[in-house]
């Protein structure tokens, strides 16, 4: 996952990107400037799926847009800022856990220092 857009704000503890007018928070890096274009880079591994998610630095309301099943996980593409940017989610599937389907609404969220940042 590259989520890309701009720096809008630049503090001690971190930063937040404006997304597809999505705010993001991500950790603070030497070098981010407000106005600079940049991105977070997120593993799929570290993104969270649920109906009611705990408290993270990131959450984002999302549409489940396809369902993969890869034998002990299932990865969920995942429609977010109004269904123009997408998120890839992969969770563990111990086959009793209800799954999502297409279509579903769900909330998508991680903490900010899963996310690397990259420069544009």
């Amino acid at each position: 996952n590259l989520l890309e857009g701009q720096v809008t704000s630049v503090g001690p503890d971190g930063a937040v990107l404006t997304v597809a007018g999505m705010p993001i928070r991500v950790p603070a890096v030497a070098g981010l400037a407000t106005g600079a274009n940049a991105g977070v880079s997120l593993r799929h591994e570290r993104i969270k799926v649920g109906r009611n998610l705990p408290s993270l630095g990131n959450h984002l309301s999302a549409r489940v847009q396809e369902v993969i099943f890869t034998g002990s996980a299932v990865k969920y593409v995942l429609a977010v800022g109004g269904g123009n940017t997408t998120l890839t989610a992969q969770l563990a599937h111990d086959g009793v856990t209800p799954l999502f389907a297409n279509g579903d609404e769900v909330e998508a969220g991680w903490e900010p220092e899963a996310g690397v940042v990259v420069f544009a």
